[in-house]
Parts: structure tokens; sequence; C-alpha cells
């Protein structure tokens, strides 16, 4: 429950911040997610699920209010690519940056935490 309730907040919020900011709000978002849940076993597979589903309901309302899928395939078609394999790439992108940028800070945040610890027995 706590999981999905965290991909949900996660997935919220990527939206929204897609929404307003653009596509570098997934990797902000992310490593902010990252840093406060950085003791939270799979932080990175809900913040990479959290991105996916909210890059699919703004593709979803995109698709409900203009022609995605036509467009998908004449931009798949110039990258030699198929539409359902464009849209795939494009739910992917924010996941790979939702990992790692999640990732990289919960790496960080453990390497303060261990030099923390290191100074205090000196």
């Amino acid at each position: 429950m706590r999981f999905a309730l965290r991909v949900l907040l996660l997935a919220l919020s990527f939206a929204i911040g897609t929404w307003i900011l653009g596509w570098w709000a997934v990797p902000l978002f992310a490593a902010i997610g990252g840093l406060l849940a950085r003791h939270v076993r799979h932080q990175g597979i809900a913040a990479t699920l959290a991105a996916m589903v909210a890059w699919a309901a703004l593709l979803g309302w995109s698709a409900s209010q203009g022609s995605v899928w036509s467009f998908s395939r004449i931009a798949g078609g110039a990258m030699g690519i198929s539409g359902i394999a464009l849209i795939l790439i494009t739910l992917l992108f924010p996941a790979a940056l939702a990992w790692l940028a999640t990732a990289i800070a919960q790496f960080i945040a453990g390497l303060s935490v261990r030099r923390r610890g290191t100074r205090s027995e000196v």
C-alpha cells in the first residue's frame, strides 16, 4: 500500500511538474524524492513507474485533445521507427531520468552519511 501511494504521489508531482516546468522536472523531483526517501527500499523503482504513469497520462490527455497518433506515425517515420515505438521511447525517457536521478541522489546521501560517521570516529 505504501509503495502504491508513493508511486501515485510521485506520478502526480511528475505530471504537474512536467506540465509547468518541462521534462527536467522529472529528474529534479526524482532526486528530491530520492533524498527524502533515502532509506526506503525500491524508491528508484517507484520513481521509474511514477514517471511512466505520469507521462502516459499526459500523452493520453494530449491524444484526447489532438492527433498524437498521427503525429507519432509521422515523427516515428522520420526517425525510421514505428509510431508505437516512438511512444514507448517517450515513456522510457522519463523512466530512465527518474531512476538515474533517484539513484544518484541516494548514493550522494549515503556518501554524506558515511563521511559524517567517519569524521565523528576521529
